[in-house]
């Protein structure tokens, strides 16, 4: 007996149209002075930040990023791939602590709508820390 393709829909990939993904800057070594290590890392979050914030415009899932607590500490990943069900996120590194979530690794691959509302929260916390920057 054969099965109906739409009983695999869940596997197929939405068309995504091409996403900028976050790529760090090359990262100085500590011995050149703390200095040039928090100019590159305040770089690389102002270039994470301008691709969530045109995707964000955009209404797209992929490109935004995702912060997870990790020992007292952030974890921050990009969702680079987006599904029917489910969407992957990979961990952006150049960013301070590059730790990485233990249950989730390098990448991960998770349900659409958890993924969803991870992104809503970090970018209900990144206005808030905004809002009182600007006040």
């Amino acid at each position: 007996m054969e099965r109906d393709a739409r009983y695999f829909r869940h596997d197929l990939t939405t068309e995504v149209p091409e996403v900028e993904h976050y790529q760090p800057t090359v990262m100085p070594d500590l011995s050149k002075g703390f200095t040039a290590f928090k100019t590159a890392v305040r770089a690389n979050w102002a270039e994470l930040r301008r691709i969530d914030r045109e995707q964000r415009e955009k209404g797209e899932l992929a490109g935004r990023y995702v912060t997870h607590p990790v020992d007292r500490h952030q974890t921050v990943y990009q969702v680079t791939e987006v599904g029917y069900a489910h969407a992957r996120l990979k961990l952006c590194k150049g960013l301070g602590r590059d730790l990485e979530q233990p249950a989730w690794g390098p990448e991960v691959t998770m349900n659409k709508h958890s993924v969803e509302s991870l992104v809503l929260q970090s970018q209900a916390l990144e206005d808030l820390f905004h809002e009182d920057e600007a006040a």
